[in-house]
């Protein structure tokens, strides 16, 4: 705030040779300061004795003060909330309690258990490939590779038929449930 050149019993002074009758433009006049500065003060300090004004001053000392310390808090107060909010964004995920699968079992003979699952690779020009296998668990035989861009389930069952005709059904079809599988 700038400093002003009058002090405050100088003011008051002034502000008391006005209530004494003396015009307001011969004050000005006398003390080099123009009108709306007089009227100013008035509005300001009119009434005022000098220790009423300086308690004033006091209190205009102490709302900067306060205004600053209320500056800060508020800023710091915004600082933890957008850390409690990034926080907050950024969510654990849950955990789902699952029962203990059953050990798998080991086959004991030719056809018993199939394993059937999917792979995928990327050519060098960016082309991606899609692998169907189908295994026997008994001896790890590879009974069907299927290659293509694209595997239909036409594709799938066709190449199923077409092992269970050449070396019988199995008992069972592992999968490793993929989402290649559903639909």
């Amino acid at each position: 705030m700038k400093k002003s050149r009058f002090s405050e019993s100088q003011i008051i002074v002034i502000l008391k040779q006005a209530d004494g009758g003396t015009p307001v433009p011969e004050l000005c006049r006398e003390h080099g300061m123009n009108s709306a500065l007089f009227y100013r003060w008035r509005s300001k300090f009119g009434g005022m004795d000098a220790s009423m004004m300086a308690r004033l001053k006091e209190f205009e000392e102490e709302n900067g003060r306060l205004k600053k310390m209320y500056a800060e808090e508020r800023l710091k107060a915004e600082i933890v909330a957008e850390a409690l909010e990034l926080n907050l964004r950024i969510k654990p995920k849950k955990r789902l309690v699952r029962e203990k699968p059953e050990p798998l079992s080991e086959p004991t003979a030719l056809n018993q258990v199939w394993s059937m699952y999917f792979m995928h690779d990327q050519l060098s020009d960016g082309r991606n490939i899609r692998l169907f296998n189908v295994i026997d668990d008994f001896n790890r035989e590879g009974l069907d590779i299927e290659v293509d861009f694209s595997l239909p389930s036409e594709r799938v069952i066709r190449s199923l038929e077409r092992i269970i005709e050449w070396r019988g059904r199995p008992d069972r079809i592992r999968c490793d449930n993929a989402p290649t599988l559903d639909g």
